[in-house]
């Protein structure tokens, strides 16, 4: 089981990957007790992508990281991410 956060459009395309705001979510998305996975869809490359947000967010917080606001994505298979939930 796992909760999902969903974006499509080119403008989460960033110079490398993809990023989702997440400024107002960080506190829900690190205390989760599921998975939150984030996917970005971009339509011009017609492809997916996504990142576990919770692992993510509570690694860049234990860096120091506090002030993250994007997160930023590469391309990944579905099969990845049933092994990261």
């Amino acid at each position: 089981m796992a909760a999902v956060q969903i974006k499509s459009g080119v403008k989460y395309r960033r110079a490398v990957g993809y990023a989702i705001p997440c400024r107002d979510h960080i506190e829900d998305w690190t205390k989760s007790r599921i998975p939150v996975i984030g996917v970005v869809y971009d339509p011009e490359m017609r492809a997916c992508y996504w990142v576990n947000l919770t692992e993510y967010l509570r690694r860049e917080l234990g860096k120091g990281k506090g002030q993250k606001v994007c997160l930023w994505m590469k391309r990944r298979s579905w099969r990845e991410m049933e092994s990261a939930i």
